[in-house]
């Protein structure tokens, strides 16, 4: 960058500073475009500077744990041509039920 185009920049910034003004009414006050307003403060003045200061504070999110539900598992039954039945069948019997089947058919 120029050395007059940054000397020029540096001086609306620190005209802008000593303004009170928020950036939009202080561009369009002075009738500059606030994305050139934005690009050159931003490559003009140090972040840090920039950046308000952090207050101490909760942290904006909260974790959240999510307990899986303690509803009985969904029924199924099964009903063989004899006229047998088998229900009660939940996922910790699927496989004794899966064998069963095989050994039937």
């Amino acid at each position: 960058m120029r050395q007059e185009k940054k000397d020029e920049w540096m001086h609306i910034l620190n005209d802008w500073k000593q303004s009170d003004l928020n950036q939009t009414q202080y561009c369009k006050n002075n009738n500059i475009k606030l994305d050139l307003f934005s690009y050159y403060k931003g490559k003009l003045i140090p972040r840090a500077k920039n950046t308000p200061p952090t207050k101490d504070k909760e942290p904006a999110f909260t974790k959240v744990v999510i307990n899986p539900s303690k509803q009985p598992p969904t029924a199924l039954q099964i009903t063989l041509p004899n006229g047998a039945v088998i229900s009660g069948i939940h996922k910790e019997s699927l496989s004794l039920v899966s064998a069963l089947m095989e050994a039937l058919s």
